[in-house]
C-alpha cells in the first residue's frame, strides 16, 4: 500500500524532473553543469513536494500580511539548513482557526509522505512537517506548512518544498585511479593500532570506490563538518591509498575517518596528492569497511 500512495509523487516528480532539463537562460555565470542539473532537479521536485501538500479547501491568496504575520511567515523554520538547500513557497489565507487547520493537515497526509512532527517553532508559529522518500541526488525531500493566526476564524498558511541536492565531487576530490597499495590501520578506544596492507585489486577498487561515493558532509545540517584532526576522539580508522611507477611507491591519498563522531557530523577528512579536501559524510561506510579487513570491531554512531 505503501508503493501505491508513493506513485502518484514519483510520477509527478519525473515529469517534473524531465522538464528541469530544459536548458535555462544563462545568468553571465559560468555553473558546474553537474551542480546547475542537480540544482535545477532538487528545484523542480521541491515544485512538486509543494503541490503534493494539500491545505484546507477555500485557501485563498494572500495580497498583503500584517507585519508581524509577514515576519513569521518570511521563511521556513531553520531555512537554509545547507548551501544546496532549495526552497518552493507559496502563502495563502484560510478561514479556520489554527487549531483546525492543525488538525486538517495531520489527517491530510501527502501521497507518498510520513507525517514527520508537528509543533510551535521559534517563531511562534504552528509548523507541520512531512518526510518524502530520498531519491538519489535528493539526500532530503520533505514539506513544510506554518500556521500563523490573524484571529479567532482565519489563520495564514506557508507550504514550503524543500529538497537538498548532493553536489557532484570534482576529481580533484576523488581518489585517483592507478592505486597498487592500500594500508588500513584501525586504532580502537582502547589498545594498540590493528594495521593490514591490502594488495588485492578488487579489495582496493571496492574501498577507492567507497571513499569517492561519500557526499560532502555540507549537505547537512552542519557546512563543513567538524575538522577531525582537532578532535580528541580515539577510535580513527586511516587508509593510505599508494600508487607505482616509474619513481617507485608513492603515496596518492590520505583518508582519515572517526566512525564515533557519527554520520551528521562530517567524520571523513580526505587529502589527494597532499592536498586537504572537503570533509565527507560517510554514513559509516568506511568505518565497517576497515573493521571488516582488520578484525576490528568498529563502533558507529549514526
Amino acid at each position: 500500500m505503501k508503493a501505491r500512495r508513493w506513485l502518484p509523487g514519483l510520477a509527478g516528480f519525473l515529469v517534473a524532473a524531465s522538464l528541469s532539463l530544459v536548458p535555462l537562460a544563462s545568468s553571465g555565470a559560468v555553473r558546474s553543469r553537474a551542480v546547475s542539473y542537480r540544482q535545477d532537479l532538487a528545484r523542480a521536485d521541491a515544485r512538486v513536494l509543494r503541490r503534493l501538500t494539500g491545505v484546507p479547501p477555500g485557501c485563498r491568496h494572500v495580497p498583503g500580511l500584517t507585519t508581524a504575520a509577514a515576519a513569521a511567515l518570511s521563511k521556513p523554520f531553520g531555512y537554509p539548513a545547507s548551501p544546496y538547500e532549495v526552497d518552493v513557497a507559496k502563502i495563502c489565507l484560510v478561514s479556520m482557526p489554527e487549531a483546525s487547520v492543525d488538525s486538517w493537515l495531520s489527517a491530510h497526509v501527502p501521497a507518498g509522505a510520513t507525517l514527520n512532527s508537528t509543533g510551535q517553532s521559534n517563531n511562534g508559529e504552528e509548523e507541520v512537517t512531512f518526510n518524502f522518500r530520498p531519491w538519489l541526488a535528493l539526500p532530503v525531500r520533505e514539506s513544510e506548512v506554518s500556521l500563523y493566526p490573524l484571529g479567532a476564524n482565519s489563520t495564514a498558511v506557508r507550504v514550503d518544498g524543500i529538497v537538498l541536492y548532493s553536489p557532484a565531487r570534482p576529481a580533484s576530490e576523488r581518489i585517483p585511479g592507478g592505486v597498487t597499495e592500500v594500508v588500513v590501520s584501525v586504532t580502537p578506544e582502547h589498545g594498540p593500532a590493528v594495521v593490514r596492507d591490502i594488495s588485492a585489486p578488487g579489495v582496493i577498487e571496492r574501498l577507492r570506490q567507497l571513499v569517492n561515493s561519500c557526499q560532502r558532509s555540507d549537505i547537512t545540517s552542519n557546512p563543513g563538518g567538524i575538522d577531525i584532526t582537532a578532535t580528541t576522539a580515539r577510535e580513527e580508522v586511516e587508509l593510505r591509498f599508494f600508487g607505482g611507477g616509474p619513481g617507485g611507491r608513492r603515496l596518492l591519498a590520505v583518508v582519515i575517518d572517526h566512525p564515533l563522531l557519527g554520520e551528521g557530523t562530517g567524520n571523513t577528512q580526505v587529502w589527494v596528492h597532499g592536498v586537504r579536501q572537503p570533509i565527507l559524510q560517510d554514513n559509516g561506510s568506511i568505518g565497517g569497511e576497515a573493521g571488516k579487513l582488520t578484525g576490528v570491531k568498529v563502533v558507529v554512531v549514526s
